[in-house]
């Protein structure tokens, strides 16, 4: 950085590392990547402008061709300083100015780092070494390689007062990662689309699914009533003296209390109806029904937790309608038992059909008897049938409640993490260019449903369910989404992200990507052609040098222009041979074994220090500070400082 106050020790640092190296090889070269800010620096910009103007005229002595450097800077073991020596020559080979703004004086966000990228390319140009073709001369399809000897003198300016240079650098690169994002949501819609699908059942099926259909609900409450044959057990229970003449005219209800007091409600309450009621609240704290519905997903696992909060709603056709369905019927038969017994208890004893014994008054109250348990407390034993049936029903309601809000919340994780999905691939592209991130959402969705069914055609419809794949995702959508996303992703990039369709030359997925929604006889069809002058006209605008200099005080321009892509490309030949009668500067063509995007570097060379405008805008506060008593050079260093232009 040109501001950067240990600049000071630039000519050690350099001739340090010469020396070190000139050990080991037999030329040693140093190119100097000098980064200049003009972006606003509120905290500091009057002083960095002047610490980096100070530097840039210490850059220009450096440069000189009688510039030389002494000093006793390589130290033994021993503590024994050996000199290093410069003889008269400029310090680098090459020097290199870059900002943050580019040449047509608009900043750069991220500058630095793409500053840093120019550096790797200039590096990479420089240093690079030519393959060779099977007759032995290197390969350049038509295209010049560059030459760092042949660049230098190139900058040389008429007065042979050394040229400074600057690069400009572009990539246009398919866009991996929204890519990989959008195969991923597409992926993960397809199968949240597969779970949502309703299997083709009645009413009754799902019942039977949750064990709520008729003959599961009957053997469940044979199960609450006792086994044995209640009514004539209570035959035993001990009676009062009371004659048949006196019971004739009371009702049955009155009959029972006069023969037994409260013995027989006693005796039906402690022996049927706590039992019962124990039983059922046995069964209600079992969670009978969440326990079924997990058996039954073992014998069909394509019903998931998005049937389950489908068929737990109140939405019509729903499981939970057809419960509360039930419940109402049997309130209604329920109501209609009560009335029965009531209607049954209010009955004369002298209108009952039992037989009568002539002159036998005990054998006529013991027919009675029979006739009371047979007309009341089988009565009774119905109802009780019935409110222990409506009373699981209600439990099983409410676990359909409870089911409903598990199954609810995780079908809302799933299709969060759908949003989450779509959001993050929709911003990824957002983010890419404009142009080359165009239309990714829609291609690649067809690209996706297309591997998908050939997955499909050639290793079942449930390939993606295999416990080596996906497995249960509504179990895995219980642990929660990290779990279930990482388990996508491996599933992603294994199954979809190494096929084919989506390792394309990187021109060809665009071109493809571009036209995806052009109807056929659309005349706004883009040819390969188009494609390929636009992105060369593309490569060519993002590639601006990146420094601001005085055109009409440039004396001599020179520009050196260089691709960097795939040796197959399409574009690279395209390329190469693009503008070839009428471009006036050199044009090269790097060629690599890559498929995912192609680069350009522009080389920009022969200007002077005073030719920037950084230059003649840190004038003032340089001016200023030196001025106000700041020193900005070494005191034996400023002397020898040309004088400013």
């Amino acid at each position: 950085r040109a501001d950067d106050p240990l600049n000071v020790l630039l000519p050690e640092l350099t001739k340090l590392t010469e020396t070190i190296l000139a050990q080991s090889f037999k030329s040693v070269q140093t190119d100097l990547h000098v980064l200049v800010s003009e972006m606003e620096q509120v905290d500091s910009f009057g002083y960095a402008s002047a610490a980096g103007l100070a530097f840039l005229r210490e850059l220009d002595y450096m440069q000189g061709l009688d510039y030389t450097f002494s000093g006793n800077l390589l130290v033994t073991e021993d503590g024994i300083s050996i000199p290093v020596v410069h003889p008269a020559s400029p310090l680098f080979d090459l020097v290199y100015i870059l900002s943050d703004k580019n040449e047509r004086g608009t900043g750069v966000p991220g500058g630095w780092i793409e500053n840093a990228e120019i550096i790797c390319r200039i590096c990479l140009l420089k240093n690079r070494k030519q393959d060779a073709d099977s007759s032995g001369s290197v390969s350049s399809t038509g295209a010049n390689t560059y030459n760092n000897t042949s660049f230098k003198n190139n900058i040389r300016t008429t007065s042979d007062q050394h040229g400074y240079a600057s690069a400009g650098f572009a990539e246009i690169r398919r866009p991996n990662k929204p890519i990989a994002l959008a195969v991923l949501y597409h992926l993960y819609r397809y199968l949240l689309e597969r779970m949502r699908q309703e299997p083709d059942w009645s009413i009754k099926d799902k019942l039977a699914f949750f064990g709520l259909d008729g003959a599961s609900v009957e053997r469940k409450v044979e199960g609450i009533l006792p086994d044995e044959d209640l009514v004539s057990g209570m035959s035993g229970i001990m009676t009062h003296n009371v004659s048949f003449t006196d019971l004739k005219p009371l009702s049955l209800r009155e009959a029972e209390r006069a023969l037994f007091g409260h013995g027989a409600e006693a005796y039906f309450r402690d022996n049927v109806v706590r039992l019962a009621e124990e039983r059922v609240r046995q069964r209600s704290t079992e969670d009978s029904l969440r326990r079924k519905a997990e058996q039954s997903r073992t014998e069909h696992p394509e019903v998931g937790y998005f049937q389950w909060a489908a068929w737990s709603d109140n939405g019509f056709g729903s499981v939970r309608e057809a419960l509360l369905g039930l419940i109402r019927d049997k309130s209604v038969q329920l109501e209609s038992a009560r009335a029965l017994l009531e209607q049954r208890q209010q009955e004369r004893v002298e209108d009952q059909s039992f037989k009568r014994a002539l002159f036998r008054d005990k054998q006529n109250v013991r027919n009675l008897i029979d006739c009371l348990l047979e007309r009341v407390y089988v009565p009774k034993v119905e109802l009780l049938r019935l409110e222990n049936e409506l009373q699981l029903l209600r439990v099983y309601d409410t676990e359909m409640e409870q089911l409903h809000t598990f199954s609810r919340s995780v079908t809302e994780t799933l299709a969060t993490l759908e949003r989450v999905l779509r959001e993050t691939a929709v911003e990824s592209i957002a983010a890419a260019d404009e142009y080359i991130g165009q239309n990714v959402m829609e291609y690649y969705g067809k690209v996706t449903e297309v591997l998908i069914a050939d997955l499909e055609a050639k290793r079942g419809r449930d390939v993606w369910f295999e416990d080596r794949h996906m497995g249960d995702m509504n179990r895995l959508a219980t642990e929660g989404n990290e779990r279930l996303l990482q388990r996508l992703m491996e599933v992603c990039h294994v199954m979809l992200l190494t096929a084919e369709p989506l390792r394309v030359p990187f021109e060809e997925e665009l071109l493809l990507r571009a036209n995806v929604t052009i109807t056929y006889g659309d005349k706004n069809v883009l040819t390969r052609d188009d494609l390929f002058r636009r992105l060369y006209r593309t490569l060519e605008e993002q590639a601006v040098v990146r420094v601001r200099v005085f055109d009409y005080t440039q004396e001599h321009r020179y520009e050196e222009k260089y691709f960097f892509g795939d040796h197959h490309s399409a574009f690279m030949d395209y390329a190469a041979y693009a503008e070839e009668t009428s471009r006036i500067y050199k044009l090269g063509v790097v060629y690599e074994e890559r498929s995912s995007g192609v680069e350009k570097l522009n080389l920009m060379g022969g200007f002077h220090l005073e030719d920037l405008m950084v230059y003649r805008n840190g004038r003032v506060y340089y001016d200023s500070y030196t001025e106000n008593g700041y020193e900005l050079h070494p005191s034996d260093l400023a002397e020898k400082l040309s004088p400013m232009r």
